[in-house]
């Protein structure tokens, strides 16, 4: 069960849905949590907030991208060179990279976008290597 931190002034959303902290998870009353003004002094940082349970949210699917196609599209670029020497430059990005049995990558992954920053990769150019 997931339940959305909310400024109770506007009703505008803090932060993401999900579990509610320890100290408030036991018998409360969907009422008690949404305005936690009645807390007592021990427990702060909830002044004009309240919890309001919100459907269970699915993960988005992450979108996979064939390393073979990173490879073609940062060739493209011209980049090739600059990436191939920060992979050598680092071994374990470097045995990451070339790990058996491992022949995508997330198009959100770290470090896939941090060797193509220090490539010098635009945005634009880290858009068009990561597109689907």
């Amino acid at each position: 069960m997931s339940y959305q931190l909310k400024l109770l002034a506007d009703m505008s959303n803090i932060g993401e849905p999900g579990p509610l902290p320890k100290v408030l998870q036991g018998s409360l009353s969907d009422a008690d949590l949404a305005d936690l003004s009645w807390l007592p002094p021990e427990i702060t940082g909830y002044e004009g907030q309240g919890f309001f349970w919100v459907d269970d949210v699915v993960a988005p699917m992450r979108r996979i991208l064939d390393k073979a196609v990173v490879h073609s599209r940062v060739s493209a670029l011209g980049k090739l060179g600059a990436v191939w020497a920060i992979l050598q430059s680092d071994p374990d990005l470097l045995g990451r990279w070339l790990m058996p049995g491992r022949p995508d990558v997330y198009a959100d992954d770290e470090g896939l976008l941090a060797v193509l920053a220090a490539a010098g990769c635009s945005e634009g150019e880290t858009a068009e290597i990561t597109a689907p």
